[in-house]
Formats: C-alpha cells, sequence, structure tokens
C-alpha cells in the first residue's frame, strides 16, 4: 500500500485486516503517519525499495492518490513480476485511477471476489550506457558500459536542460542508425504515456492495449519531423554526439535526472512485466471516459436544429 490519506488508509486496513486475514506491507513513510495504535502492518527498512523478497509474495498493491502515486508504485517495485495494481483516484486527471474513493469498499470486495479486469499497462525498460570516450568511425562509441537501469510506465525524457542552444540525439532502431533529433529534446513513451508529455509536444493518444513505443520529438527544428509509433519488439538507443557541445539531461517518469555527456546513451525496450492494473468497467471505456473527462476530448456544443423538435409531432 502507497501514498494517500490516513482516514482512507485506516478504511483500507481495517477492512483488508479483517475481511481478508491478509499480512499487509506499507511503505515506511505511510508506516510513520499512521496512528501508533495500528497494528499488524509491517514495513521495510533500510532503502525505499521492498526487497525482492517482500515483492516476490505481493499479491495485490493498492494505492491512492493521483496518476503520479502509480508511476512511483511501478518504480518502487522494480524491472520484474507484477502484482495487481488497485488505484483509487485522489489526484486531478486520473487516467491511471479509475477508481473512486467512495467506492473504496465496494471496490475492494469486487477485488477480494474476484472475476474483474485486468488492464496491461506496458512499461519501458531503460538502460543508461556510459560512453569509454574513444571515438569510433560512425555515429557510435567504440565502447560502452552499462551504468544504471530505470524502469517507466509513462516515458523517458531527454532534453537540452539548462543549454540556451538545440541539442542533438542520435537515435538507433535495432543498431540501425534513423535519424537525428535536432531540437530540445526527444520523448520516448508508451501507450498509457501517450496522454502525458508526449501529447502536449503533439505525439498522438494510443489506447494502452495497442503494443509499441511512441518516438515523440519536443520542438524540433524541422517542419517535416512527425512523432512515430514503433513496434514493441524493437530495441531504440538514443546517444548523444561525441561532438556534443553540452550535456543532456534524461528523466525517467519525471524523476532520477541523470546527466547524459558526450558518447552516452540511453538503451529502451519495453519491458517483459507490464503493470496488470484493475479496471472499474473495462480498458476501453476506464480509458475513453478519463480522455472525455480528463482533457474533454472532443466535446463541443451540438448543432441546434433549424426547427424545433416538438414542431414535427
Amino acid at each position: 500500500m502507497v501514498n494517500g490519506g490516513c482516514g482512507r488508509w485506516l478504511q483500507v486496513v481495517r477492512l483488508v485486516s479483517q475481511d481478508w486475514a491478509a499480512t499487509i506491507y506499507v511503505e515506511p513513510g505511510l508506516k510513520r503517519e499512521l496512528p501508533e495504535h495500528t497494528t499488524g502492518l509491517l514495513t521495510w527498512n533500510g532503502s525505499d525499495c521492498p526487497p525482492h523478497e517482500i515483492v516476490a509474495t505481493l499479491d495485490l498493491v493498492i494505492t491512492l492518490g493521483g496518476d503520479g502515486t502509480v508511476l512511483w508504485a511501478s518504480a518502487l517495485l522494480g524491472d520484474g513480476p507484477m502484482p495487481a495494481l488497485v488505484a483509487f483516484a485522489m489526484g486531478s486527471l486520473g487516467f491511471m485511477t479509475p477508481h473512486a474513493p467512495v467506492n473504496l469498499k465496494a471496490c475492494l470486495d469486487r477485488v477480494h471476489a474476484g472475476g474483474f479486469e485486468l488492464a496491461l499497462r506496458h512499461r519501458l525498460s531503460c538502460r543508461i550506457c556510459r560512453s569509454s570516450g574513444v571515438k569510433a568511425s560512425g555515429l557510435c562509441p567504440a565502447s560502452s558500459t552499462a551504468d544504471e537501469e530505470h524502469v517507466v510506465i509513462n516515458e523517458v525524457v531527454l532534453d537540452r536542460g539548462v543549454a540556451p542552444f538545440l541539442t542533438n540525439l542520435e537515435c538507433f532502431c535495432d543498431d540501425t542508425f534513423i535519424t537525428v533529433v535536432q531540437g530540445d529534446g526527444l520523448i520516448v513513451s508508451t501507450p498509457s504515456g501517450s496522454t502525458a508529455y508526449s501529447l502536449a509536444a503533439g505525439g498522438s493518444m494510443v489506447h494502452p492495449q495497442v503494443p509499441g513505443i511512441l518516438f515523440t520529438p519536443i520542438c524540433p527544428h524541422s517542419l517535416s519531423f512527425r512523432p512515430l509509433v514503433f513496434p514493441e519488439n524493437i530495441e531504440l538507443r538514443v546517444q548523444v554526439p561525441m561532438t556534443s557541445r553540452s550535456s543532456v539531461w534524461a528523466s525517467f517518469d519525471g524523476k532520477d535526472r541523470v546527466e547524459l555527456r558526450a558518447g552516452d546513451a540511453v538503451v529502451i525496450r519495453v519491458s517483459q512485466w507490464p503493470v496488470p492494473t484493475v479496471c472499474a468497467q473495462n480498458t476501453t471505456q476506464d480509458w475513453f471516459r478519463s480522455v472525455t473527462e480528463g482533457l474533454h476530448w472532443n466535446r463541443r456544443e451540438i448543432q441546434s436544429a433549424l426547427v424545433p423538435v416538438n414542431e414535427y409531432t
């Protein structure tokens, strides 16, 4: 269980502990906020992320918050098998949080009884490769070493940071050079992330069950550079040129900002472990409700009839 207000969490704790007879883990920050007399709750120590031994025992994750809480929970559990996730909406948009807190008990009773529909939200595994600093012929550094890994449910963003000039990013698909992005940066996102930063940068909205990787430039210095959608089975490499005049910054679901220097690269592929989220109705109804209510997609006044309807009768 992660994030949310203490009052709601006390309700969840009472329901799950009394009716389900389940072992309950809460993240350390929430454990400190709950009243001291709340017993039977377990947590972990030593780091922000729970150890693998705990993650492997989880059957269900419950979040109270906005979409950012879901992103944080995904990163918290790492790039591995994911338990089902029930997300209650306490944010402003709710693309990934289809359940209303007022329906908390009814929703959890339905989950406990079984027979609910799941939406598999694909994630991206991102590996940062540091350059050896040796230039090779062509566009790639001679060698590199894997430095760190991240997993995102929305997007990885590479941008020029505080540099006052455009950045250049060399892009490869399965080791085949495809283009150089010249502009403010690049967004590589999942279909779930298509309604986030990618949408603001001109990318298309994509149904979350469509398998693919979205490739959206940020303010490209070109009239013909349109966003792309790659198939899910490819591997992208976005690399800072060896001749780059400044660093590039990478962020993963809006956090963990990392500096990339000349020759460094981010290697991106679809994770084999999606996040299974419990639907309120089904994947399509939940998604169209969120884009209609959250973004007012295609909402407009209906044109009035020339003659009132009652005059025909």
